[in-house]
């Protein structure tokens, strides 16, 4: 881990067992917010997240709030 001005401290850094083609995020938690790095650039932007609005992401997660349709809409265009 790298550690750099203004980040919390003894993060430790996580990303999915899945992540085999390298175009991945990893994801630290602190005592009162999540973090987020893009793997491939660990030195670049950090984003932190509350812990609830960490949470809400979580739920939308679980329950499919982000899954692209199944089945692409048919309707016409305007």
């Amino acid at each position: 881990m790298t550690q750099r001005p203004g980040d919390p401290p003894e993060l430790i850094w996580r990303k999915s067992s899945a992540s085999v083609t390298g175009e991945c995020v990893e994801v630290a938690f602190g005592p009162e917010s999540a973090y987020v790095r893009d793997s491939n650039s660990p030195e670049g932007t950090v984003l932190e997240f509350s812990r609830s609005d960490w949470v809400a992401f979580v739920i939308g997660v679980r329950r499919g709030e982000f899954d692209w349709p199944r089945h692409p809409t048919t309707e016409p265009s305007a």
